[in-house]
């Protein structure tokens, strides 16, 4: 029997949006990630490191989810080398590695001899079982995260996420009923704090608004040509501010309110039905706008070291 051929980057994108499409469906946000005490989300057993992007959010979803109280995930094989072995029945969550590629275009040369370049993605998947799902692996101490316990008061979390953002934007609050960037002045404008219903839907509005700003040409420069932000391109940002708004909360260990409305959910519906590639690009830039903000130099992923692994 011939070895089964590896799937297409657009079978791998259609399996994982197809899991985002269902969780909508069911009325929950999977990059909504619930608070759960840990500011790293998700781990590989592998690497001790946090997984990225679409891999934290929907790990951390799933583990929230089917009530697992360990961070860790690990792939068949990193399970068997370290003496343990996947409890029977327990089925693994479909892993992957993305990035994009840039590559010469064959079909653009250029007036030096050379070709345009061009960015195409490159995806590979695995499998990997939570550590409640196993039995006999110990993780090593070293590893062992910190449980923070309850979350920071809002606005503490709020003002811990300022404070790291060292070239953001200015924030601005005045009366009004609209939340807002505006990357020609490079300034947020936010209605003031006691129009929120809560602290925690403004601490959502405002995490929401400085990943939007990480777009800034002087940032990230995620925001090309003269596009406007009601325009289809800048549709596609918001994916970006919402997974970002939700990472951004986790590593400051906030607990915030999302909005959950019929209206809410059938947009995102649609948008994913749209274009199967939409929910990785997005939760990969959301990662580097949260790493921006929070200063933190953007590493490996470590889904590549687990793929390597299993």
């Amino acid at each position: 029997m011939g070895k089964k051929k590896p799937m297409s980057n657009a079978e791998i994108a259609e399996i994982v949006t197809a899991s985002a499409i269902e969780a909508l469906e069911a009325g929950t946000v999977p990059w909504q990630k619930p608070w759960n005490g840990y500011t790293d989300g998700p781990l590989s057993l592998t690497t001790g490191k946090a997984y990225r992007g679409w891999n934290n959010l929907w790990l951390g979803f799933v583990g929230q989810g089917k009530g697992y109280e360990s961070q860790f995930w690990a792939t068949f094989n990193t399970i068997s080398a370290r003496g343990g072995k996947v409890k029977k029945g327990e089925q693994g969550e479909f892993a992957i590695f993305y990035k994009t590629l840039n590559v010469e275009d064959k079909d653009q040369p250029t007036d030096d001899g050379g070709f345009v370049s061009k960015q195409i993605p490159l995806l590979r998947y695995f499998k990997v079982f939570n550590l409640d799902q196993t039995e006999g692996v110990e993780v090593p101490e070293r590893m062992k995260p910190k449980k923070l316990g309850r979350p920071v008061a809002v606005l503490k979390g709020v003002q811990a996420a300022l404070d790291a953002y060292i070239d953001g934007p200015e924030v601005i609050h005045r009366k009004g009923d609209r939340a807002f960037y505006t990357p020609d002045d490079d300034k947020i404008t936010l209605p003031q704090r006691n129009q929120f219903k809560s602290s925690a839907f403004y601490a959502e509005t405002l995490f929401h608004e400085l990943v939007h700003s990480t777009g800034h040409k002087s940032r990230l420069d995620r925001f090309k040509g003269n596009e406007s932000f009601g325009c289809e391109t800048y549709a596609k940002e918001e994916l970006v501010a919402e997974m970002g708004a939700a990472m951004l909360a986790t590593r400051n260990n906030v607990k915030v309110d999302w909005d959950n409305t019929a209206a809410y959910l059938k947009s995102w519906l649609g948008a994913l039905k749209d274009d199967t590639q939409l929910l990785l690009r997005a939760a990969t830039k959301a990662n580097a706008a949260v790493d921006h903000i929070m200063g933190v130099e953007a590493s490996q992923d470590v889904s590549e070291e687990s793929m390597q692994a299993a």
